[in-house]
């Protein structure tokens, strides 16, 4: 069987793409990964046939502030770009997380769907930089070399709440308090959150430490406040209050994509069950950013997929007893010279912290867990995916979240 698989160029959307083109080589179907020019020579070393994604380079005004309708463009602008050699290539099968293309007015038949989608990221905090991910990294670098430079002496890190994942905005504060601590800057970094701990969604031993994490480094925490705007050098807080910052850094807030004909809760999030099943109609299953789960993460999309293809793997006849969706989120969060490994298991148990251990900075070792990305790392890149041995470094954290549970509300 000819199969493409195509996929964008980050990590968390290659490395899986090309871990699963080697599983179909090792099932004797010929696989063609299209994805990112800088990808294409790890595929190929692989053994993988790989060829590029047309239409990755942005163009004038791409960006990420309108509530997503770029992003859409983006993917419609690829899918004409790549039509004309997916017809050349006639592969028996397509799997794409990037594009999906029909005749106009076209309706493709099916036993079974799974919705595999992401979410559109729009601003938070207006007047604040945004940070979405390596696009913005010139813009932290800008930051940085202001408070080289003495011009910005008070940085305020502000997640906005609703569907999102700060992860990196907890990290881009305990970095940029590393980076004025070891040049003996007199910069203040404060952290804001609406939660009434910073990273509470990881439960309280993930929490309890990145507020060790924080406190240690100097940075100020203000929990229970919504940042809502920033101008000039305030940032406004909800329900009360503001705070005098010459910076503001947040991150995106998601929406969910409003996929018209499946149900979908008022911020376009596709409601899911225990195995990944669209909630309200037959035969659909979600798995991504796009579902009604709160927490945003490449590893819980993998691990929702892997729910729904066990179901759907049951229905055609193997021999397998599908299991419910079980989120685990593994992560590293840097915090200059020093990090805490984070591993929360969402449903439910025990755990307790170790110590952490000396990571270099901007480093970033295996920051996503899933059924082929982590032994893929592992394997191909060196990265363990897991800890081995107890007292590494590992924070291990087990609680309990209701996968139904809706994240704190944006305000506004």
């Amino acid at each position: 069987m000819r199969v493409a698989v195509v996929a964008g160029p980050d990590p968390g959307h290659a490395f899986p793409a090309l871990a699963l083109c080697l599983k179909f080589l090792a099932a004797g179907d010929t696989p063609t990964l299209l994805t990112g020019v800088e990808w294409l020579d790890t595929a190929r070393a692989a053994g993988v046939d790989a060829v590029e994604l047309a239409g990755l380079d942005p163009t004038e005004g791409d960006n990420d502030a309108d509530a997503g309708a770029k992003i859409h463009q983006r993917a419609a602008r690829m899918a004409v770009l790549n039509a004309p050699q997916l017809r050349e290539m006639d592969p028996d099968l397509v799997i794409s997380d990037v594009l999906v293309r029909t005749a106009p007015g076209g309706v493709i038949p099916y036993d079974v769907l799974i919705a595999c989608l992401g979410a559109a990221p729009i601003m938070a905090v207006p007047g604040a930089v945004t940070f979405g991910g390596p696009r913005d990294i010139p813009a932290i670098q800008e930051l940085l070399a202001e408070i080289d430079a003495g011009s910005a002496n008070s940085i305020a890190f502000a997640y906005g709440g609703g569907p999102a994942w700060p992860f990196p905005l907890a990290e881009l504060a305990l970095l940029t308090a590393t980076h004025t601590r070891r040049r003996g800057l007199p910069a203040e970094v404060a952290f804001v959150t609406p939660e009434s701990e910073p990273l509470s969604m990881l439960g309280p031993a993930a929490s309890a430490t990145t507020r060790e994490l924080m406190t240690g480094l100097g940075i100020t925490i203000h929990t229970d406040r919504y940042p809502v705007a920033f101008s000039g050098d305030r940032l406004s807080l909800v329900p009360h209050g503001e705070l005098a910052a010459d910076r503001c850094v947040s991150i995106p807030r998601l929406v969910g994509p409003g996929l018209p004909g499946l149900p979908q809760d008022d911020m376009g999030f596709i409601p899911i069950g225990r195995h990944a099943e669209v909630i309200g109609v037959n035969d659909v299953f979600a798995a991504g950013d796009a579902t009604t789960f709160p927490l945003k993460h490449g590893g819980i999309a993998s691990q929702e997929a892997d729910a729904a293809a066990e179901v759907i793997a049951a229905r055609a006849g193997a021999p397998i007893t599908p299991q419910p969706f079980r989120p685990v989120v593994r992560g590293l969060l840097l915090a200059g010279r020093f990090g805490a490994r984070m591993q929360t298991e969402l449903s439910g148990g025990g755990g307790d912290p170790e110590p952490p251990e000396p990571v270099t900075l901007w480093s970033t070792p295996a920051k996503l867990y899933g059924r082929f990305i982590g032994p893929y790392l592992e394997r191909h890149a060196g990265v363990r995916a897991t800890a081995d041995e107890p007292g590494d470094g590992t924070l291990e954290v087990d609680v309990e979240i209701d996968p139904a549970a809706q994240p704190l509300r944006p305000v506004g």
